[in-house]
């Protein structure tokens, strides 16, 4: 928090932390193969491996796993009561901190970020996107 630099402040916490992509629930075809399974009846028969049919004379179904990118909106409130301060840093202080360190650690995992602030009523609204300019706009929002 001595960091006066909200963009700099979130690089160091995030810093810290391994950073992986997003795993997909959907299982399909994809790059990423990830196990075999015993075909049952009903099963998209595009996805059969024939070499190992020819191996083993039993099907066989591929599964893949393909990977996601999230779509992330950021909440941030703006209203008199995060003024309150504690030990020289504000909720503000705090709640901006947290919200810069999770748009930059997302931003680095290829996701999209969008932010809305608010007090009595909404005074900063930006769109989720993942450009190499957004991260700074977004910063600068707060």
């Amino acid at each position: 928090m001595m960091i006066r630099n909200l963009e700099l402040r979130a690089k160091i916490v995030v810093e810290g932390f391994w950073n992986g992509l997003h795993r997909s629930p959907y299982h399909g075809f994809s790059v990423e193969f990830t196990e075999y399974r015993d075909y049952t009846p009903g099963d998209d028969p595009r996805y059969l491996d024939w070499r190992l049919f020819a191996r083993t004379d039993r099907y066989y179904i591929k599964k893949f796993e393909d990977e996601t990118n999230v779509r992330c909106h950021l909440l941030v409130d703006n209203s008199q009561s995060m003024g309150y301060q504690s030990v020289g840093y504000t909720k503000a202080d705090y709640a901006s901190t947290l919200a810069a360190t999770l748009a930059y650690f997302l931003h680095l995992q290829g996701d999209a970020t969008g932010l809305l602030t608010f007090d009595e009523g909404i005074r900063e609204c930006l769109p989720a996107r993942h450009r190499s300019w957004h991260l700074r706009h977004w910063l600068l929002a707060l």
